[in-house]
């Protein structure tokens, strides 16, 4: 089994493949072990593995890629909203897309910003 594609979400096709953003998972100030994540109506809370979702289109030719980071006020992700359907549309103007799912109040400033520039690396060395 791909360690890349062994982390699934709901609301996603069997051909979106999730690449973790760190080889262990990181642990909030306190805790002795990652938060439980939490899905409820499209939405994702106390991210556990921070990771991005490809959202690739067919092209024989590189084609420009955009960073989707769904919104939710740092205590939840609209990963349906406000991920996965700006995804698609992006696909469908022709452009790759990437859904991050970034750490959340659990782990504090500046986690998500730290989770955001270490996608935009790896996207970038690809």
């Amino acid at each position: 089994m791909n360690p890349l594609n062994s982390m699934t979400h709901p609301e996603t096709t069997d051909s979106t493949t999730w690449i973790p953003l760190f080889e262990t998972p990181p642990i909030p100030d306190g805790a002795s072990t990652p938060p439980s994540e939490h899905w409820e109506d499209g939405r994702l809370s106390k991210v556990a593995s921070p990771r991005i979702g490809l959202f690739l289109v067919e092209s024989e030719e590189p084609r420009p890629c955009v960073v989707i980071c769904p919104g939710g006020g740092y205590r939840l992700l609209s990963m349906e909203k406000e991920g996965y359907e700006v995804a698609r549309y992006f696909n469908n103007l022709g452009l790759h897309a990437v859904v991050l799912v970034y750490r959340l109040e659990e782990y504090g400033y500046p986690a998500p910003l730290i989770d955001t520039s270490q996608a935009i690396r790896m996207i970038r060395a690809k």
